[in-house]
Formats: C-alpha cells, structure tokens, sequence
C-alpha cells in the first residue's frame, strides 16, 4: 500500500521526537518500527542513518511499486509481547510475498 502524506507526516513527527529524546536509540521494536517507516518515506540516496544501540544495516526495496526497508541487527533481539524471540531481521512496508525472510514491522 502507497503511503498517503498524511501517514508521510506523521511518520516524520515521530521519528524526529525519537531523536531529540535520544542521542542513541534504544533498539527495540517499537523504535525500529519508527525509524523504518520513516525510512519508507525517504529516498535511500537521503538517509542519514540513526545510530541505535545495536549496529545495523538498512536497505530499501520496490516491491511492485511499494517501498519496502529492510533492518539487519548485528545482534538478536526479542519482544515477547509481540512473540519476537532472538530476531535480527525485519522488514516494514513489504507486500504480502515480499521479502518472506524477515519479521514484519507495521
């Protein structure tokens, strides 16, 4: 699904309050899924990338159309609330079929 500028907008808002409240991001799932959709939102040749407690890698992807990033740890992490255990991979914004290989962030 294509991101109206409405959801654009708001992505920006939050992930721009997570950097004025951290010099480094505490790497857990809710803030991944910040960081990652604001990602969607800009084009990977403009990233300026956070840095978090945990190294990463980011990469960005078209999926038929639908921009997709993808987030590698360099270490595991674990969210037992949402059923994450030892996960490295993730991805947010993928079309169904799309990069089967990483845990889905919304």
């Amino acid at each position: 699904m294509k991101l109206t500028q409405l959801q654009v907008d708001a992505y920006r808002v939050d992930y721009e309050k997570l950097l004025k409240e951290n010099e480094v991001i505490p790497t857990n799932i809710d803030n991944l899924g910040i960081v990652m959709r604001y990602l969607r939102t800009v084009n990977w040749g403009m990233w300026e990338l956070p840095k978090m407690s945990i190294a990463y890698s980011a990469n960005q992807y078209d999926c038929d159309g639908v921009i997709a990033v993808t987030l590698t740890l360099d270490k595991p992490i674990s969210d037992h609330e949402q059923g994450i255990e030892n996960e490295k991979a993730f991805v947010c914004g993928a079309p169904r079929g799309h990069l089967p290989k990483y845990i889905k962030i919304r």
